[in-house]
């Protein structure tokens, strides 16, 4: 069988991603300076990224997207789709 094949078949298979596998750094970030995306409102307090969720589910449509989520300082869960290899526009 083609290497390319096996490797294609068992990402089609793969229903998530453990952070610490990864993207360890990513998973240790804690408290961060940075905005949540799509949060920032001029005049407002900033609500900030306080740690990244440890698996990243993987959807099993035809891209594969992925499942990101985080918490902000506020307490409340972030859900971001990630999606590669797309035109967004």
């Amino acid at each position: 069988m083609n290497v390319f094949k096996r490797i294609g078949s068992k990402y089609q298979s793969v229903q998530f991603y453990e952070l610490r596998n990864v993207a360890p750094k990513l998973l240790a970030s804690e408290n961060l300076k940075i905005a949540v995306p799509g949060t920032f409102r001029s005049g407002r307090k900033i609500t900030r990224i306080a740690k990244f969720s440890q698996v990243l589910p993987v959807y099993q449509s035809k891209q594969h997207p992925r499942k990101l989520s985080l918490m902000g300082d506020d307490g409340r869960e972030y859900v971001f789709l990630l999606k590669g290899h797309e035109d967004i526009r």
